[in-house]
């Protein structure tokens, strides 16, 4: 009886070994874990004006900003690539949000959150005075202020005058905007959406 003891003792022995390294690889993975979740929770939101813009079909009249898992898009558009002196652009900013999601109006308050289109244009191209806009619908929020959703579309006629200079021009489009849903609102967003056109000489 007594040759198997030690055998016995031994096998204990490795099984208690074995428990240890076990629990301490369980702890040390634990550990780890949580802190990869405090990581996450704590990461650096992501600063929408330092994301690609990517152009839709590669057509030099339109531009789309998109970013995965975010709830609204913007495009801007020129009817066509190829302009004369004489002639009107109608330029049209579009906004694609999603179902539940919302921006504010042009004269929301206070204004960092309100919807604003600024136009750089170049020399010799004249905007009206001020954006076509559709009628806001009322917010989803309990306040029910006034609120794009949906594909609100915008438009500003361009005007090509004489002064145009002849060969490629840049469109630029400033946009701000702030996304809500009903119960919360994203950081607001500042992008940049530019177009080129082509000006053509007058006896072309």
């Amino acid at each position: 009886m007594n040759i198997n003891a030690p055998a016995s003792d031994k096998q204990r022995s490795t099984l208690i070994v074995w428990l240890i390294v076990y629990a301490g690889l369980s702890l040390f993975g634990c550990e780890k874990s949580v802190e990869q979740k405090h990581d996450a929770v704590n990461s650096t939101p992501q600063d929408l004006t330092q994301t690609e813009i990517t152009e839709i079909e590669q057509k030099p009249t339109e531009l789309t900003h998109r970013i995965k898992g975010k709830p609204v898009s913007v495009t801007l558009r020129v009817p066509k690539s190829h302009v004369k002196p004489g002639e009107t652009l109608d330029l049209s900013v579009l906004f694609e949000i999603a179902p539940l999601w919302e921006i504010r109006a042009f004269d929301a308050l206070p204004a960092d959150t309100a919807t604003q289109l600024t136009l750089n244009l170049p020399t010799g191209f004249q905007a009206a005075k001020v954006w076509e806009s559709p009628s806001p619908d009322r917010s989803l929020a309990p306040v029910g202020h006034p609120a794009y959703m949906g594909k609100p579309v915008f438009h500003r006629h361009i005007q090509v005058t004489s002064d145009a200079e002849p060969g490629k021009q840049e469109i630029t489009c400033h946009v701000s905007y702030q996304a809500c849903d009903e119960f919360r609102c994203l950081k607001p967003a500042e992008i940049k959406l530019k177009v080129t056109v082509q000006v053509e000489k007058e006896n072309q």
